[in-house]
């Protein structure tokens, strides 16, 4: 009908036919001018309208062209309605409009396609549904790799552990956008039997429980970008910014196959499945949409069922309009149906998996606002199947920072210091504790790696690091370290954030240390440029800090209080006081073992008297102070074996090599060291084999010569060398 065709008894002459240019087939193309040609004649007649014969043809051949993936970008005409009659006229696919959802009286659209065209070859062939013309929904752009976006959430969910650590993720996107309130809420109503009012048919399975997370900061367009850009570095090299490798919310994936984020009167919905906004998605790779409320407010009146959810939910007014003050993510729990589809995570979320992740949430999230600068509340709510509104949430979580007291810039090392609360409330009770936070930034020979890794396109974090130990109010209202044994710190290392790193040291250490992606360990390769970089800050600022810490803490001791007294009373009040804060090198994270070094080697190079030496009279005891590596003619102070100290200090280490690069030859050697062998005081207190042989051990490290050390190895078998039941930090001469 539309293309004239050779007559069956004529087909004998297929080779004239041939010759005369006659084709053998329609073509695509062919096909395609047939259908502007009887679009021209349509136009032409008096009715302006096409015969019902000649719409069957026309939904035939576009049917045949779409069977054969004919491509044409919106360009062949399809059936539309006319305004009078049941004819229809022929218009390029891209120019009309396919009636998904009941079109209002006030809606201006010239151009609808007929009924009689399957919406599957309407939108093949480049029509656009009334509903994505109202959405107006932006579609992401894909970057990074080119692996598949669902490959690559997948693969980066292998570095994430736990589905806990999409809290910290939450927390640090709400640091990085100057957030100062961070708040949670587990939503375990269902509302997936809404059919009408959505979005897509495919949005149905997310009016399920779901998690949901506020801050108090709004997106900035660059964030809303940023976040759009899955898997990207787009943080990085901004200073001051937690995050630099574009993962963080990717954790959400854990949890979730649709997540969603409303800032202001933008909404981003995530899809990278494409199995939930496919109407609205309109090719393959792109991971979701943005809809923008205040261009399109007609979208949440057409679309009310899908934002109903929100209403109430931490003041936002969805689907009313109006701009929602603050960032709000919402992340529907990964049902069974989705699950067994999803090409990013087959792990289904029950009751029971996320009342568990509502348990874990304190456990695992006490320390996380130790270190942070702007957010100072975060909270865990939970809002029953049975809640008939949001007004019904229950609260069982919240944590809290105060400063309570500024102890301003003491300068050298730390930059800023302060007396820090940390308080959670749950259920009745509430638990407060209590941190000294000293804090450094980085200058000099740090500054100048700092500038050299931004000029070769590292894009390294900001120079700064920091030490927090627990503290204890006293009765007269003074602070000092808390000293429960039974609470003795277990220190954590932290990114501002806690890192999955027990360091074992007496107190916690924080830097902008170069971690992996997933925030789980430290760069510490040899030779490495991160490496490189986490040595500078624990040799550079920890350890300063560190060690400006133990001299504080020495002054508190009012040390003078301390003449005369039993070397038993003495003995208790500095192990309990004083050297329980020291670090002990066996006990710590190896890739921390050379910080405890420098913590030693700082302490002998600013010769500062830190070190408890004694000289014995009857049954009191007078005590002295001594840096690390001085000589002396007196005992050290023991300390309790019972206390992590109880091994070869590293500090015995550094008084050998001291007075070895002093005395330079073997006799004046072993004179530096006699007093350790031949100190009565010692002998009081026995030698046991073990630390006789790991005295022994420590001394192959040292630069001694052989005869040196079989003579000192001699004497050290010969009589006691250490004290049995204590420990000790160093000798030295008394400093007053």
């Amino acid at each position: 009908m539309l293309v004239p065709r050779v007559p069956p008894d004529f087909l004998s002459y297929g080779c004239l036919f041939r010759a005369w240019g006659v084709a053998d087939g329609v073509s695509e193309e062919r096909a395609v001018s047939a259908l502007r040609a009887l679009g021209q004649d349509i136009d032409r007649r008096s009715s302006r309208a096409g015969t019902a014969a000649e719409l069957q043809v026309v939904v035939a051949v576009l049917e045949w062209l779409q069977r054969r993936g004919h491509h044409s970008e919106g360009t062949v005409p399809v059936p539309v309605r006319i305004p009078q009659g049941s004819g229809f006229a022929l218009r390029p696919a891209a120019s009309a409009v396919y009636l998904d959802m009941e079109l209002e009286e006030e809606e201006d659209v010239q151009e609808v396609v007929h009924e009689a065209v399957p919406s599957s070859t309407a939108m093949f062939l480049g029509t656009e549904r009334l509903s994505t013309r109202v959405l107006g929904p932006e579609p992401f752009t894909a970057c990074g790799p080119s692996e598949p976006i669902t490959r690559r959430l997948r693969n980066i969910l292998q570095e994430y552990g736990e589905e806990g650590d999409l809290f910290t993720e939450m927390v640090q996107n709400a640091e990085d956008a100057s957030a100062t309130v961070c708040r949670f809420l587990l939503d375990l109503r269902c509302r997936r039997k809404a059919t009408s009012g959505l979005l897509d048919p495919g949005m149905a399975v997310c009016h399920g429980p779901a998690l949901w997370a506020y801050n108090d900061a709004l997106f900035t367009e660059d964030d809303l970008q940023n976040i759009t850009r899955i898997g990207a570095a787009t943080k990085e090299g901004q200073a001051g910014r937690i995050g630099r490798f574009g993962l963080g919310f990717s954790s959400v994936y854990r949890v979730t196959d649709v997540p969603a984020v409303l800032s202001g009167e933008t909404l981003l919905i995530f899809d990278p499945n494409g199995t939930h906004l496919g109407k609205h998605i309109p090719r393959a790779g792109s991971p979701g949409i943005r809809l923008d409320f205040s261009s399109r407010p007609r979208i949440l009146c057409v679309f009310a069922e899908q934002f109903q959810p929100y209403h109430g939910i931490f003041g936002c007014c969805l689907p009313e309009p109006g701009p929602f003050s603050g960032s709000l993510f919402r992340l529907p729990f990964r049902t069974e149906e989705e699950a067994v589809t999803s090409q990013i995570c087959s792990e289904a979320f029950g009751t029971e998996r996320i009342q568990s992740l509502g348990t874990a949430f304190l456990g695992s999230n006490r320390l996380l606002l130790l270190f942070l600068k702007k957010v100072r509340e975060l909270s865990l709510e939970m809002l029953p199947d049975t809640a008939t509104s949001a007004e019904d949430t229950m609260p069982l979580v919240t944590l809290q920072r105060k400063e309570i007291r500024d102890l301003g810039a003491p300068g050298d090392p730390p930059s800023w210091a302060a007396i820090e609360q940390l308080s959670a409330c749950e259920e009745e009770s509430r638990t407060t504790w209590h941190y000294l936070v000293l804090v450094c930034q980085g200058d000099g020979e740090l500054l100048e790696l700092f500038h050299q890794n931004t000029q070769a396109g590292l894009h390294p974090p900001l120079p700064m690091a920091g030490v927090a130990l627990p503290l204890a109010p006293t009765e007269d209202g003074k602070w000092v370290p808390c000293l429960d044994p039974l609470n003795r710190v277990r220190g954590r290392a932290f990114c501002t954030l806690p890192l999955p790193l027990v360091t074992e040291l007496p107190l916690h250490i924080n830097a902008n240390f170069s971690v992996d992606a997933a925030r789980c360990s430290l760069h510490w390769d040899k030779g490495g440029t991160g490496a490189t970089w986490n040595g500078f800050l624990l040799r550079r600022l920890v350890v300063p800090l560190y060690c400006y810490f133990l001299t504080r803490q020495w002054k508190a001791l009012e040390p003078g209080k301390l003449w005369n007294q039993s070397l038993g009373l003495c003995w208790h009040h500095l192990d309990s006081h004083f050297l329980q804060f020291f670090p002990v090198m066996k006990s710590v994270l190896p890739m921390f073992q050379d910080m405890v070094r420098e913590v030693y080697k700082y302490l002998s190079h600013k010769r500062l008297p830190l070190v408890p030496v004694y000289r014995e009279s009857s049954d009191r005891v007078t005590i002295t102070w001594a840096s690390p590596g001085d000589k002396g003619d007196s005992a050290p102070l023991p300390c309790s074996g019972e206390t992590p100290h109880a091994e070869l200090s590293p500090a015995l280490g550094s008084s050998i090599r001291r007075m070895w690069s002093e005395s330079r030859e073997a006799k004046e050697m072993l004179q530096g060291l006699e007093p350790l062998c031949s100190e009565p005081g010692w002998e009081s207190w026995g030698c046991s084999a073990w630390r006789r042989e790991g005295f022994r051990e420590s001394l192959e490290t040292f630069p001694m010569p052989k005869e040196a050390l079989r003579e000192l190895r001699g004497d050290l078998g010969q009589g006691p060398g250490m004290p049995g039941q204590g420990e000790w930090l160093s000798t030295g001469r008394g400093q007053g």
